[in-house]
């Protein structure tokens, strides 16, 4: 069976904007409490760390598109559909994860996650650096 391995949250992943930077920072330990959590605990303990995950997404996504609508970054619309429909998917994968209760279902989610948090912070979060200064 796949193992799902943790993601180390690198310096390049940095936008510069302190507050966002840690935000991102919690969402891999929130991601790496969910893998470890996959070797060594049943269900529930996981579909309650990934409860957690989403929630902190969403928080994450409101801050994120207060400081985007503040400073007025013009490709607000396109980064918050992002946000919406990265929050559609992984409710989802979530809710299959917890009808499914199977190890399939959460390699899946464990992929989309990991793909998705990383992509984002490397294209998609780099469009606002020149827009939202470093001390918001």
């Amino acid at each position: 069976m796949e193992q799902l391995t943790e993601i180390q949250w690198k310096t390049e992943y940095k936008t510069g904007i302190h507050v966002i930077d840690t935000q991102h920072e919690r969402l891999f330990e929130l991601y790496n409490e969910m893998v470890k959590q996959s070797h060594t605990h049943g269900i529930l303990r996981i579909n309650a760390t990934i409860d957690e995950l989403i929630k902190y997404a969403q928080h994450h996504f409101h801050y994120e598109e207060s400081l985007m609508e503040k400073y007025q970054y013009a490709n607000s619309a396109d980064h918050m559909e992002e946000h919406s429909s990265f929050i559609d998917k992984v409710m989802e994968l979530a809710v299959a994860n917890t009808d499914g209760h199977s190890r399939e279902h959460l390699i899946e989610f464990a992929e989309f996650l990991q793909d998705w948090l990383i992509n984002h912070i490397m294209t998609v979060d780099r469009g606002y650096i020149d827009t939202i200064p470093t001390v918001a």
